[in-house]
């Protein structure tokens, strides 16, 4: 059914140029949301429901790590950060030139505070707010050509008073989810089901969203819900996205401005949808055997079906599984952009021989050459007499 927004609704603006007006959609939501301990919001973005809800607390979580940065920053050092920032919206600064050259110093890395200005830099002058990233993790947006980029002094500010109930971190949704608790209000705006082949804009981080994560991200809710958690999530209203999200309580659909297409006349409206899960009663799910990291020993993992995981704890290679748990809290302490599949790195190379990911050796499994179509006769494999197993192709995991 299509929502009905509270005329009173004036919300509070995000200071980043975001790609698509979340305004309609904010007021859409709040009043679907429950009261709660605290907010979770596993993909921030802009912060646009954060910014406009009051829960006692807040974990904003994204993989974006300099969007994190940013807001780490902003949080710690306010006024200050945001006079710096304000150097940057200089007439000299609005150049074809200047902006690439700025850009190309961004994509350098560099100190903490100036790489956060350079992103509310870019954000304000690239094309159209987008944030896009190759496949080596530069940012990638071309310049925007604006007369005037507006600089949010004030709404930095107010976000920065907001974060004050924050907690920031750079994490994958699947932990944050996993992590949820009864009481928790959890919103996912995850990167959306793209409407065409020319419409997908999914990588706001360097490893994209494909749609093995949408299948992951809508069995999380799943479970966070059983956990006693109240769970939205929105993207657009395709039959693909309805599939996804079948077992939500309830499915609403809303116009929204869009606009990202190229094309200005082509900006009109497009149907997003929101699905809720509601509490259900928390079931046991099960835990993988193994040394889990230091900092994930409270978090646990969760079997899905039809991923790497599952099959690894299926065929007993319990132990395989948690050197992919230390792998990946070590990319994330890193802060690595770059997702990993996991098949490929069990698959070895072509000559059979094992991959070093971080230091750690995984042994090839004969069941992951095959599916790669390999030849396993001669390889060093764990066990010949593995089966082909039944699930994706593309079985991919947090990096």
């Amino acid at each position: 059914m299509e929502s009905k927004l509270a005329e009173t609704f004036r919300p509070e603006r995000p200071f980043l140029k975001w790609a698509g007006s979340k305004t309609k959609l904010v007021s859409a939501i709040k009043p679907l949301l429950p009261s709660g301990d605290r907010l979770v919001e596993p993909f921030v973005g802009a912060g646009a429901l954060f910014l406009n809800t009051d829960y006692p607390s807040n974990l904003l979580c994204d993989s974006n790590a300099d969007l994190v940065s940013l807001y780490q920053v902003l949080r710690q050092q306010g006024t200050k950060f945001v006079k710096e920032c304000e150097r940057l919206f200089i007439p000299e600064n609005n150049r074809e030139d200047r902006f690439y050259k700025l850009r190309d110093e961004f994509n350098t890395g560099g100190d903490s505070r100036r790489h956060a200005a350079l992103f509310v830099y870019l954000n304000r002058h690239c094309y159209n707010g987008l944030c896009r990233y190759n496949q080596d993790g530069g940012f990638n947006v071309p310049f925007g050509r604006y007369d005037a980029p507006y600089f949010p002094r004030d709404e930095m500010l107010a976000f920065a008073k907001r974060l004050e109930s924050a907690d920031v971190k750079v994490q994958d949704f699947r932990i944050s989810l996993w992590e949820a608790k009864k009481g928790d209000v959890i919103y996912c705006d995850p990167p959306y089901i793209p409407l065409s082949l020319t419409s997908n804009f999914t990588d706001y981080s360097s490893g994209g969203f494909a749609i093995d994560d949408q299948k992951d991200l809508a069995e999380c809710a799943v479970e966070a819900a059983q956990k006693g958690a109240f769970v939205v999530i929105s993207n657009h209203d395709t039959a693909k996205a309805r599939k996804l999200y079948e077992a939500a309580t309830e499915i609403q659909s809303v116009l929204v401005p869009r606009t990202i297409s190229c094309d200005g006349s082509n900006r009109g409206k497009a149907k997003e949808l929101i699905a809720v899960f509601q509490p259900q009663t928390a079931l046991s799910i099960p835990l993988i055997s193994g040394t889990m990291p230091a900092n994930q020993e409270s978090v646990g993992m969760r079997t899905l079906k039809n991923t790497t995981r599952h099959w690894l704890l299926e065929n007993h290679y319990e132990d395989i599984a948690a050197l992919i748990d230390l792998v990946v809290a070590k990319y994330e302490r890193d802060g690595a952009k770059s997702r990993r599949n996991w098949w490929d790195t069990l698959a070895g190379d072509k000559e059979g021989n094992p991959v070093v990911v971080k230091g750690v050796k995984f042994p090839v499994l004969r069941a992951a050459r095959l599916r790669k179509g390999w030849d396993a006769t001669g390889a060093l494999c764990r066990n010949k007499k593995e089966k082909f197993p039944p699930i994706r192709e593309s079985a991919r995991w947090p990096a």
